[in-house]
């Protein structure tokens, strides 16, 4: 009985390290699925005919490589601080 008892420890660590490199074999491929590069588009998408079509506009318009950088400043507008309350009494605020 002893024998088995200390040889317990020894077989369940090889059905664990045995199942453990099982899933791991199981999850690897040796050739990966690439058929999307074959996909082509069989028709245009369609789109909900309450939704409105975005508009093509120059400002989005992505410049060429070799384009002169934009250096047109942003102008936030102006604002002002918002005045400042003082509490009345009680020694904080809530």
């Amino acid at each position: 009985m002893a024998k088995q008892k200390m040889n317990l420890p020894a077989q369940l660590l090889s059905v664990v390290t045995l199942s453990v490199v099982g899933l791991l074999l199981s999850g690897c491929t040796t050739t990966p699925d690439e058929s999307y590069k074959k996909a082509e588009m069989t028709k245009p998408l369609d789109y909900p005919p309450d939704l409105i079509a975005p508009l093509t506009s120059e400002r989005f318009a992505i410049p060429a490589a070799d384009a002169d950088p934009v250096t047109t400043p942003i102008s936030l507008p102006e604002t002002s601080p918002a005045p400042h309350r003082r509490s009345s009494g009680g020694g904080h605020s809530h």
